[in-house]
C-alpha cells in the first residue's frame, strides 16, 4: 500500500493493534502506475515460461537420475533441478498474489499482496538461494577439476557432495528464520480501498530490531558472496579451458608440421649410384653381424636370416612402444600435465561454465539492487523508494525464473550423454511400438 507504513503490534494478551503512518515522502522515482505495469509484464513472462520450466526440470531430474550417480556432479545437478522447480512454482504464486485483478475479482478471505510474503515471496527467495549455492558448489568442483585434475576426486568425494546437497537446505532456511519467527498470518483490518478485515501479515514488536540486525548478513552479504564465488570459478574455468585449447592446437600443428617434413624428406630422389653403394654396404654389414653372432653363440649361429630379421623388427617395435609409453606418461612428460582431462570431462566443464554464465547474467540486477541497499537504506519495502524496490524485485523474480527454466537447453546443447539418455526415456515412454 502506498498510502503509508502499516505496523502491527501484538500485545501480551494477543490483541492486535493497527497503526497506519502516512508516508512522509512519496517515491519520486517510480510511480504506482509504472510499478503495476512492470508487475503485469513480468507476470506474463513468468507464466509463459513457467510451464516449460516446470516440465524441463522434471525431465532434468529423470535424466540425471537415470544416468546414475557414479559421477558425483549428477547428485548436484539433480538437487539443482529440484530447487529450480520449486523456485518457479513459488514465483508463479508470488506474481499471482501481486496481480491486482486476483484480489479484486475473487472474494478472498486474505489480502494476497501481504500473505504472499510468507507463502510465496520468501519461499521463492529461499529456493533461488539454494540453487545459487548449488551452482557455486558445482562451479567450484569444476574449477578444481581443471586446475587440480589428479586431486579433484579426493577432494570432492561422494560423501562430501551428498552432505552439501542435503545441508544447504536447512542452512539457507536459517536465513529466513528471523522473519518467520517475528511474523505470522492473522486477521487485521485494511483501510480503503480494501476497507475490510482480512488475513494479512502481522509482525511482533521485535520484528524491526531482529530484521535490522540480521538483514545485512542474510539479505546482502550471503547473496553477494555467493555471486562473487561463481564469477571467480567461472573465470578460472574459462581461462583453463582456453589455455588447454591453445595447447592442443599448438601440439596438433607441430605434429602436422613434423609429418609433412618427414614425407618431404622421403620424397627426395636418391642417385642410383649411391643406392647401389648403400645396398652393398648394408649387405656387408649384415653378413659381418651374422658372422659375429655365430661365433659368440652356437645357437645364434644356426639362426636364419629371416629369423634375425624378425628379432630386429620385434626389438624396434618394443623400443617404439617404450618411447610412446614414456611420452604419454604424465610423470615423465610435463606437457601432458597441461591437458589431463578427457573429452567427456572437458565437455562437462564447458556445460557447467555455461550454466554459471547464465546464472551470472540473470542475477546481476539483483546483486546491483542489494548493493544499492547498502548505499541507500531507503530502498526497501517500507522506505522512501519502496516502489522502485518492488519494481526491481519483480524484475529479479522474472530473471530468476528464466535462469531456472533454460538449464535444460544448455544440457541438450552441450551434452551428448544428456541427449542420448533423454531419447531413451522418450522411447521407453512411447512403448515397444
Amino acid at each position: 500500500m502506498d498510502g503509508g507504513v502499516t505496523i502491527i503490534s501484538v500485545s501480551s494478551n494477543h490483541s492486535i493493534e493497527l497503526v497506519v503512518f502516512p508516508s512522509a515522502v512519496r517515491s519520486t522515482l517510480v510511480s504506482s502506475t509504472v510499478r503495476l505495469a512492470i508487475v503485469m509484464a513480468c507476470s506474463a513472462i513468468v507464466h509463459a515460461i513457467g510451464a516449460f520450466g516446470i516440465a524441463s526440470n522434471v525431465i532434468n531430474i529423470a535424466v540425471f537420475s537415470t544416468q546414475g550417480f557414479s559421477d558425483t556432479v549428477n547428485i548436484s545437478l539433480v538437487t539443482l533441478a529440484a530447487s529450480d522447480l520449486l523456485t518457479i512454482v513459488t514465483a508463479e504464486w508470488l506474481l499471482i498474489c501481486l496481480n491486482p485483478w486476483f484480489q479484486a475479482d475473487l472474494n478472498l478471505a486474505f489480502y494476497a499482496p501481504e500473505t504472499q510474503t510468507l507463502t510465496g515471496g520468501y519461499p521463492h527467495v529461499f529456493f533461488s538461494r539454494v540453487s545459487a549455492w548449488i551452482t557455486a558448489f558445482i562451479s567450484l568442483e569444476r574449477a578444481v577439476a581443471v586446475t587440480q585434475p589428479f586431486h579433484v576426486r579426493r577432494i570432492f568425494t561422494r560423501r562430501l557432495t551428498i552432505f552439501f546437497n542435503i545441508a544447504v537446505f536447512p542452512v539457507v532456511w536459517a536465513g529466513a528464520a528471523p522473519l518467520y519467527a517475528t511474523a505470522r498470518i492473522g486477521k487485521k483490518f485494511f483501510p480503503a480501498p480494501v476497507n475490510s478485515t482480512l488475513y494479512g501479515l502481522l509482525f511482533s514488536s521485535i520484528h524491526g530490531r531482529v530484521m535490522t540486525a540480521t538483514s545485512p548478513l542474510t539479505e546482502i552479504f550471503g547473496p553477494i558472496t555467493n555471486f562473487c564465488m561463481i564469477i571467480v570459478c567461472t573465470v578460472i574455468i574459462r581461462f583453463k579451458v582456453t589455455s588447454m585449447a591453445k595447447w592442443r592446437s599448438k601440439v596438433t600443428g607441430s605434429h602436422s608440421q613434423a609429418t609433412n617434413d618427414s614425407g618431404h624428406n622421403c620424397d627426395k630422389q636418391i642417385p642410383m649410384g649411391s643406392l647401389k653403394t648403400s645396398k652393398i654396404k648394408n649387405g656387408e654389414n649384415f653378413q659381418r653381424n651374422e658372422h659375429e653372432l655365430s661365433h659368440s653363440s652356437p645357437d645364434l649361429g644356426k639362426t636364419k636370416v629371416g629369423s634375425v630379421s624378425k628379432v630386429s623388427k620385434s626389438t624396434l617395435v618394443a623400443t617404439k612402444t617404450l618411447t610412446n609409453t614414456t611420452d604419454t606418461d604424465p610423470v615423465n612428460k610435463g606437457f601432458n600435465n597441461v591437458n589431463p582431462l578427457s573429452n567427456k570431462e572437458r565437455r562437462l566443464v564447458v556445460m557447467v561454465s555455461g550454466v554459471a554464465a547464465i546464472f551470472i547474467t540473470c542475477y546481476t540486477p539483483l546483486v546491483i539492487q542489494l548493493t544499492a541497499r547498502i548505499i541507500e537504506p531507503e530502498l526497501s519495502s517500507t522506505g522512501r523508494y519502496r516502489a522502485l524496490n518492488a519494481s526491481t524485485g519483480t524484475i529479479g523474480v522474472m530473471l530468476g525464473c528464466i535462469n531456472a527454466s533454460i538449464n535444460a537447453l544448455v544440457y541438450w546443447r552441450m551434452s551428448s550423454n544428456y541427449r542420448a539418455t533423454l531419447r531413451k526415456l522418450l522411447a521407453a515412454c512411447r512403448g515397444p511400438n
